[in-house]
């Protein structure tokens, strides 16, 4: 059996200056991607919640979760789609940057189509793990899973051949010490970042309102599906750089 890997404490500020240089080194295929698979899925879905009739400013418990049950059942067979689409973004522009130097973008996304499978399984089999440890268990586990099984998705893009279990091997073995506090501690900078922006953004768009409740909603709508959508792709760059940053040193 082989030995699973040295880990290698993360620098915290190296591993976002490699997301950086992912950036500029692979944008030309990034952008593309997250625009088909994250914004318009995105865009998609938030349309489908504003047209539901379900208003934030209920002020009724009850009538708040009556319509969420309601918005729930409706939006099953989408929700699922949305699921599938976006995570298939996010194992494309896992292939792009693990893998898929000089490749073009039909040939990356040829490539994920064929890895697809194990790798939404995997996906979907952790979510249901992290939701039932978030909501669950008083959230902690959930954190705690969520940590130290982030860095499978790149272990398993990076080297597919190595399975599924292999891929979630690595991932523990890499975010073990306490770089699994690294992780914890990039998500929320980029979480806490992204809502910081949403609600300055959304203070300024209630200040545009004067323009007209239709071009205001509008207008909110699209800056939100764009921060999630950026937000996203800055947590996929960093799932990368982090994977990266983890692994041994060549002759370690």
């Amino acid at each position: 059996m082989p030995m699973p890997p040295r880990v290698r404490n993360i620098d915290f500020g190296k591993a976002f200056a490699d997301a950086g240089a992912l950036w500029r080194a692979e944008r030309e295929l990034l952008v593309p991607i997250a625009g088909v698979f994250f914004f318009v899925p995105l865009l998609g879905m938030m349309m489908l919640l504003a047209t539901s009739g379900i208003k934030a400013s209920e002020s009724d418990p009850q009538a708040m979760w009556v319509a969420l049950n309601a918005f729930a059942k409706t939006a099953l067979i989408p929700g699922v789609l949305f699921n599938i689409v976006t995570s298939f973004g996010s194992f494309a522009i896992l292939n792009v940057l693990l893998q898929g130097r000089g490749r073009t973008l039909g040939e990356v996304l040829l490539v994920a189509l064929r890895r697809f499978l194990p790798f939404l399984g995997m996906d979907l089999v952790l979510g249901i793990a992290f939701n039932i440890g978030f909501f669950s268990l008083l959230f902690v586990p959930g954190l705690f899973l969520l940590c130290r099984t982030w860095l499978a998705a790149p272990a398993y893009s990076a080297a597919p051949e190595r399975g599924l279990i292999g891929a979630l091997q690595q991932g523990w073995s890499l975010s073990g010490r306490w770089n699994w506090l690294i992780v914890l501690l990039a998500v929320t900078v980029v979480f806490f970042g992204a809502a910081a922006i949403a609600t300055i953004t959304a203070i300024l768009l209630g200040l545009l309102a004067v323009l007209g409740r239709e071009a205001a909603t509008v207008a909110t709508l699209f800056v939100a599906v764009l921060l999630t959508t950026a937000a996203w792709l800055i947590l996929t760059l960093l799932r990368v750089a982090l994977y990266r940053a983890s692994l041994p040193k060549e002759g370690m």
